[in-house]
């Protein structure tokens, strides 16, 4: 299946630039820029899922654009989106056309889930979250300027999308659903959410923001990853083994960034009260998922956040398709995403 993928840049409403990209089966590309509430220019690419013609000759394989965009806040977000529009046999017009990933704690989105765009009848679009990779970053930080990049960046693809968030970037993106509503977020899917809603778990750890803070303040952005993955629990051995792995110098370039995920995840557990009321604000349909080989405290705050929410359907992937972990696995993912983005369903199709 031929897949295009085109680079653009937003901004936010702040002003922050935001590097996403967008791509879909087939070949057809939606180029634009995007600016977020704050003026911060978001990064991104899409990618969409149809046949793509250039001058008559159908288009085969992958191509890339680059372009610009901004958030409100003049920060500029690097994102990868990546862009598909359903057909679906009912006729139906009220399916979601894109797919927004949101991704967790130091990642970017070249490192995000690509293979899900051959896979799905919808756009999807990966950003880089302020700070990270191609966005700029616009202080002082808030969730709220978060939630207005998000918002520029499903402005890209018509003002409209379903969520991926992935590890505490699915805390964000249960935020946004609450914040922007179900004519801006129609659906979300919940992958390993970390914490346990009711009691914070590490969120309510003041190490998560400050500490980290505190470490990137002493020009040590190792010491930032090493306490943020403490907080979470990283045995020592393993922090040693990533301390002189190649990635570790791309860990230490988001340490800054990571006190972000702590007050996102914060805003939304136990770190700030239990915000159960909160939760309930969040009347879209929800995925909540994890893997088969997942440990067993993700299960648990999994089970935990789709107790939670109104909404929500709890799904282990090993019941979709091949076991999985922490990992995305596109082909595990997709089938239970494909059944939510089409009818609001998590169930495995059979």
């Amino acid at each position: 299946m031929t897949v295009t993928t085109t680079d653009a840049t937003t901004t936010s409403a702040d002003g922050t630039t935001l590097a996403y990209d967008t791509t879909a089966a087939d070949g057809t590309t939606l180029a634009h820029d995007t600016t977020a509430a704050d003026g911060t220019t978001l990064a991104h690419d899409t990618t969409a899922a149809s046949d793509a013609t250039t001058d008559g000759a159908s288009t085969k394989g992958r191509t890339s654009t680059n372009g610009r965009a901004s958030t409100n806040d003049g920060r500029s977000p690097a994102g990868r989106t990546h862009t598909t529009r359903p057909t679906d046999p009912a006729g139906r017009t009220d399916l979601a056309q894109a797919l927004v990933v949101v991704d967790g704690a130091l990642t970017r989105r070249l490192q995000g889930v690509l293979p899900l765009a051959a896979l799905l009848p919808v756009v999807v679009v990966r950003y880089d979250r302020r700070g990270r990779g191609g966005s700029s970053d616009t202080p002082p930080y808030a969730v709220e300027r978060e939630i207005e990049d998000l918002a520029a960046v499903i402005d890209t693809v018509g003002g409209r999308a379903a969520l991926l968030g992935v590890a505490s970037g699915a805390f964000l993106a249960l935020r946004a659903a609450a914040d922007l509503g179900p004519h801006r977020v129609v659906a979300v899917a919940a992958y390993e959410a970390p914490y346990d809603v009711a009691s914070g778990g590490p969120a309510a750890d003041p190490r998560q923001i400050h500490g980290v803070e505190e470490r990137v303040g002493a020009g040590d952005p190792g010491g930032a990853v090493e306490v943020f993955l403490d907080v979470l629990g990283m045995p020592a051995r393993y922090l040693t083994r990533m301390r002189s792995s190649p990635s570790w110098a791309s860990l230490e370039a988001v340490a800054p960034t990571l006190a972000y995920d702590g007050r996102v995840m914060r805003s939304v557990t136990g770190g700030e009260g239990a915000l159960v009321a909160r939760w309930q604000e969040v009347t879209q349909p929800v995925l909540v998922a994890d893997g088969g080989a997942s440990a067993a405290f993700v299960r648990a705050a999994g089970d935990s956040l789709a107790r939670a929410l109104p909404h929500a359907h709890r799904v282990t992937l090993l019941e979709c398709g091949p076991e999985s972990g922490h990992d995305v696995d596109a082909a595990a993912l997709a089938p239970a995403l494909g059944a939510l983005l089409r009818h609001g369903l998590v169930d495995c199709p059979g």
